[in-house]
């Protein structure tokens, strides 16, 4: 991006998206820089990588090869884990949220919340009785 671009991410992006447009949910996902090959079989991963890099040559696009990880069996976009399997969630990314405290079953056991559970609940705490 040249110097001084303002909305340097979103035109990069309308870019990209253009420039793929026909591989975008066939074989390609695109987050910002983030471009995400997926493919069933090694074979047609390299077939999918000779067809993106084809296009961003015609649009003179290159990628920073410093930056490519290519032919991984598992890899994470977007806080999830993309694999073989399918999307799963990345659990390191739902930690705190499942070792955290559960208002509703304070709430359902009679308890009084403490005043930091409170304050990070901010605005819903006028509605608890709503739980």
């Amino acid at each position: 991006m040249p110097f001084g671009l303002s909305n340097a991410p979103s035109n990069f992006m309308r870019l990209m998206t253009h420039v793929l447009q026909p591989f975008i949910g066939k074989f390609l996902a695109i987050y910002f820089d983030d471009i995400l090959v997926y493919s069933k079989s090694r074979a047609a991963q390299v077939n999918h990588l000779r067809q993106l890099f084809c296009a961003l040559r015609e649009a003179e696009r290159f990628a920073n090869l410093k930056k490519c990880i290519f032919l991984q069996p598992q890899v994470f976009f977007l806080g999830l884990i993309v694999s073989a399997q399918g999307i799963s969630t990345n659990l390191n990314k739902i930690k705190a949220t499942k070792s955290g405290l559960n208002p509703k079953l304070l709430l359902r056991r009679g308890m009084v919340l403490p005043p930091s559970i409170g304050a990070s609940l901010g605005t819903s705490a006028p509605f608890w009785h709503l739980l």
